[in-house]
């Protein structure tokens, strides 16, 4: 029997033959590349969806995120910020002083300012009532603090002023018989009761001073058809610390509809001042804090002032930045105080300005910077920046024939004191806005990430698939040259050719 030879190279050690055999048929199975491929390329075309996705609704979804923080409800950002408020406030006052006191009549009335007089102002809201008509109902608490480092003089400085309380008191009674008026002025005599006054800064503000006439007017019966409302007299007299002062304010949460956030619907429980005749009484637009967003210049802005118991309109001015943030300036002009002479339906605002009783005194020196009353708004949240409510106070100084100490007075609007309301927006404050704003844009710049991500992985799976394809068409003798290929990369380096022809017949 004829046993059959086997032949082997003896060149070739068993386990490098074994080895080789095994490599040879780890690479004949061809791996199936079409599932992982087509995930791939379906989180491509996921990545290209949720882009366009982004890029027209992300914008839609922020601002409403933002819109419900706008609003005044409870926890929201901007209730709480309105509620006890972060921003610093403050005050200052200028007193005009009246030099030539002694010569009205024959001179015409001069006047140096005094001040600035500089108080930091702490603001918190109190006696808060959610209403079920979507407002809130609260009061106003301020308190003023001294700044006597940045102010121009003391609380003890001395001025010499128009008499206020002699002349509201000769107001009061013009339309009275004149036997009452007389009467007045009687009284007026005995108590020594001059034009002009000299008081301390301190009394003129916050503390107040002693007269006369008050206390007669509160105990006397025949003046008993007049309102004495303090015991003393100064122009922010009982103000410190009160919760009454400015009255109550009723005010739009939002929840109505963002483009009514801040805005006042009633004060003291009505819909109108009673200070004013017609449309001059009723309330318009903010109750002085917040502004709906999505401002538009030519609109302006309207504000209720308690101050001055009416509300204001302010028109667009300019475009400033602060802190990085954009803004539209908005500022009075010569409608905002105006009495009818530009804008009939001012008529009614009797206190209106009148230019030519400014040429009747001297030492007046408006500046516009530092006298136009104005607040910046942020437009796209309706955010203020910066805010200088600046007014003046003037008393309408006329002759009166029963009233003896003002038979001599000239007609003129007379320059009692001046103040300055500050607030502006800290720089964290408008860090947070700036973030907001950026947000707002951050769905283009994820819609192209995502487009561009989904682009490349749906452009390599693609390709990944032409090639399979085209190695899946290989023939015979290609694949055989394939095969010699792989040994020769997978045998070790310096072996002949011939070995590796030996290995590949070993195998077969």
């Amino acid at each position: 029997m004829r046993v059959p030879k086997i032949s082997t190279n003896p060149t070739i050690p068993q386990g490098l033959r074994m080895n080789s055999i095994h490599k040879i048929k780890m690479t004949v199975p061809r791996v199936p590349v079409i599932i992982p491929v087509a995930l791939i390329g379906c989180l491509g075309a996921i990545f290209v969806v949720s882009g366009i996705t982004f890029l027209f609704t992300w914008n839609d979804f922020l601002v409403s995120i933002i819109h419900n923080q706008l609003k005044v409800t409870a926890g929201s950002k901007t209730f709480q910020m309105w509620r006890d408020t972060p921003v610093p406030q403050y005050m200052s006052f200028y007193f005009f002083n009246w030099t030539n006191h002694e010569k009205l009549g024959s001179e015409t009335p001069t006047f140096d300012e005094l001040g600035p007089y500089k108080f930091n102002i702490v603001e918190k809201k109190t006696d808060l009532v959610y209403n079920e008509n979507g407002t809130l109902t609260f009061r106003i608490q301020r308190f003023w603090y001294f700044d006597e480092e940045n102010s121009l003089g003391s609380l003890d400085d001395e001025v010499y002023t128009l008499n206020a309380v002699a002349k509201t008191a000769a107001n009061s009674i013009k339309n009275w018989n004149g036997l009452m008026r007389r009467s007045l002025s009687f009284t007026m005599g005995t108590f020594g009761t001059r034009i002009h006054i000299f008081k301390k800064v301190g009394e003129l503000l916050f503390d107040g001073y002693s007269d006369p006439l008050l206390a007669t007017a509160s105990k006397m019966p025949a003046f008993s058809g007049l309102s004495v409302p303090f015991d003393k007299f100064g122009w922010f007299y009982k103000r410190n610390g009160s919760t009454a002062f400015d009255g109550l304010f009723n005010m739009d949460t939002g929840e109505n509809g963002v483009e009514n956030v801040g805005v006042l619907r009633r004060w003291n429980n009505k819909n109108t001042t009673g200070f004013f005749e017609g449309g001059c009484s009723m309330l318009n637009g903010s109750a002085g804090e917040l502004f709906p967003p999505e401002l538009e210049k030519s609109k302006g802005i309207q504000m209720f002032s308690a101050d001055l118991c009416r509300s204001i309109k302010l028109t667009y001015s300019e475009e400033v930045e602060s802190y990085g943030l954009k803004g539209y300036k908005f500022a009075g002009d010569e409608y905002t105080f105006d009495n009818g002479t530009l804008d009939p339906a001012n008529a009614c605002f009797c206190d209106g300005d009148y230019p030519y009783y400014r040429e009747q005194v001297s030492g007046m020196h408006p500046v516009a910077e530092r006298h136009t009353l104005y607040i910046t708004l942020e437009p796209t949240f309706g955010i203020p920046m910066d805010v200088a409510a600046r007014f003046q106070i003037n008393i309408l100084l006329t002759p009166d024939d029963v009233i003896s100490v003002f038979k001599e007075a000239p007609t003129i609007y007379f320059p009692m004191i001046w103040f300055e309301h500050r607030a502006g927006i800290t720089p964290e404050m408008a860090a947070e806005v700036r973030f907001a704003l950026a947000a707002t844009t951050w769905n283009i710049y994820i819609a192209l990430a995502n487009g561009f991500l989904g682009a490349a992985l749906l452009s390599w799976s693609s390709y990944i698939l032409v090639k399979s394809r085209q190695r899946s068409g290989v023939s015979p003798k290609d694949a055989e040259e394939l095969k010699i290929g792989s040994l020769q990369n997978a045998y070790p380096q310096g072996k002949e050719l011939k070995e590796m022809q030996s290995l590949i017949a070993a195998v077969d």
